[in-house]
């Protein structure tokens, strides 16, 4: 007999992964930009995690055979709801609390991504100021050119 307690045990693990991964996604959007890379690293290990989980499901699944393609619909949320039976619908529904943590997480991530496209836009503009020679340099460095300054001014300074 197939151990529905065992599969709704990783799914609830896949759910506490997805809320925390939809936690730190939305604490993106205030967090300080220092801490953007740091929380991204935490977004992909917990990405992993939920991959190791998912791995878990189908080797699990795989012990029943005849079940295992309605085990993995039911486990991921695919497919008709009412089509399965009564310990197939406790997975689907629980799957489904999982998948929405990550829906939500998906909602921050585009207001990470205008953040971060907000904050790339102005260090380029940074950069291309910075970028601009002083018209004194240049100014100097034409003389340089021209025979009739002293030496070539370091514009790297």
């Amino acid at each position: 007999m197939f151990d529905f307690d065992t599969l709704l045990g990783l799914i609830r693990q896949r759910n506490m992964l997805c809320m925390t991964y939809e936690e730190k996604m939305q604490s993106m959007i205030t967090c300080d930009e220092d801490d953007l890379t740091s929380v991204a690293q935490v977004l992909k290990e917990i990405s992993g995690q939920i991959d190791e989980v998912n791995r878990q499901i189908e080797l699990l699944a795989n012990v029943a055979p005849d079940s295992r393609d309605e085990i993995i619909s039911a486990s991921f949320g695919r497919g008709s709801r009412e089509d399965l039976n009564e310990d197939l619908r406790k997975v689907f529904d629980a799957a489904w609390d999982g998948f929405a943590s990550l829906n939500r997480a998906e909602n921050s991530s585009l207001i990470v991504t205008e953040r971060i496209k907000d904050r790339l836009q102005e260090i380029e503009k940074q950069i291309r100021k910075l970028s601009v020679q002083p018209k004194i340099i240049t100014y100097l460095n034409s003389g340089v050119a021209s025979g009739t300054g002293g030496g070539k001014i370091d514009s790297n300074i």
